[in-house]
């Protein structure tokens, strides 16, 4: 499954599922809960149950044009309504518990009593927001803005679990979870940034899997890399970069450069790869590119494979320990040891095509990009 990138791609999705979700809905008596029952409505993801003033389907003839996906339980008062709506998702009656104009209070005091309510025993409520913005290329995930102010080290814990399996669900293999505070400075002053220590050390020991977790970091910092670059911040959150794949033998691109034939360094995914060449003729090569401030352009760089060479000792160190203290400045994702090259395991890559280069600890993905503008 590709990730779902725009609530466009989500509503896609869905129909392709072929089967609506049962909604019940606690007071549906204003046109913001009616104009999101009559689009889910119309795409066809969705049919609901409304529970409170049945004269609702009155109000909003809209909604009388699905009467095989729309029906009513009369219940004056809005608290009895919560109670009734919760019984029914609990029974199974329905998938999703849906909030109309009823006081955020009165429905989680039905959602989270003891006896009848829908929390599992042990778990905790916690809010989850998708936003999408126009000039931002991606779903935005917001956790918790609503339900716990101040949430114990356990607590962020299992958020951050929830954001996952959400995010799961939305494709994205890899979530790129972000720990937000004012700063990026740790301080006993903001015990929660002692948290995000105890979180992030969780994360890079493995305990929430294929995931990258770090902080603190603000918002803009967390979204814009432009702005921890400002601030000389580098977070592995930022390591996914957009550009046209570009590359091949590192000698032959070497030899075309101030050519006409030379690569574009800007908006660049370059990738390198190179046999039979000694490691400090490597390594010169690509102080060429350095000095001549083509790896400062780039968007993303691939190191594949160099082979049937010696390791040379004058170097201090490997080669590819060479090149990474070469390249370890630039804040653009890079991986090393991809393959491609003169080996046996040689993917094919297209050269001119648009990329996105995604680098985690663990993990490494390059997606060709299909979609048309």
């Amino acid at each position: 499954m590709e990730p779902i990138r725009n609530f466009a791609q989500l509503t896609a999705h869905l129909k392709t599922l072929n089967k609506r979700k049962r909604i019940a809905v606690v007071c549906a008596n204003d046109p913001n809960t009616e104009y999101a029952i009559s689009r889910a409505l119309e795409e066809g993801i969705a049919e609901f149950l409304m529970i409170g003033d049945s004269a609702i389907l009155e109000k909003y003839p809209t909604l009388k044009k699905y009467p095989q996906y729309v029906s009513t339980l009369h219940i004056e008062d809005s608290d009895e309504a919560a109670r009734e709506a919760v019984r029914i998702v609990r029974e199974g009656g329905a998938d999703i518990l849906m909030k109309g104009i009823i006081n955020t209070d009165n429905l989680l005091r039905a959602i989270l009593d003891k006896e009848h309510g829908l929390l599992p025993k042990g778990k905790i409520l916690t809010h989850l927001a998708v936003m999408q913005i126009p000039t931002y290329d991606k779903l935005l995930f917001f956790s918790d803005a609503a339900v716990i102010p101040r949430p114990t080290l356990q607590q962020r814990i299992e958020m951050i679990w929830y954001a996952i399996h959400t995010c799961r669900h939305f494709g994205i293999e890899q979530p790129r979870i972000a720990l937000i505070h004012c700063t990026e400075k740790v301080s006993a002053k903001f015990p929660h940034s002692l948290d995000y220590v105890n979180i992030v050390e969780l994360a890079e020991a493995g305990e929430f899997g294929n995931v990258i977790i770090d902080g603190p970091l603000d918002v803009k910092t967390s979204c814009e890399k432009t702005s921890g670059n400002i601030k000389g911040i580098v977070s592995p959150i930022d390591g996914e970069g957009k550009g046209v794949l570009r590359g091949g033998n590192l000698s032959v691109f070497y030899g075309l450069r101030g050519t006409p034939y030379d690569i574009p360094a800007e908006g660049t995914i370059l990738f390198i790869e190179d046999v039979g060449e000694r490691p400090h003729a490597v390594e010169r090569m690509m102080y060429n590119l350095k000095l001549g401030g083509v790896l400062d352009k780039l968007s993303g760089l691939i190191i594949g494979q160099f082979t049937e060479y010696e390791e040379n000792k004058s170097l201090g160190k490997d080669l590819y320990g060479a090149l990474a203290d070469l390249v370890k400045e630039y804040d653009y994702p890079i991986c090393f040891d991809f393959p491609v090259g003169h080996v046996s395991m040689n993917v094919p890559l297209i050269n001119g095509a648009a990329v996105t280069l995604k680098v985690g600890k663990k993990e490494v993905k390059l997606s060709f990009n299909t979609e048309r503008e």
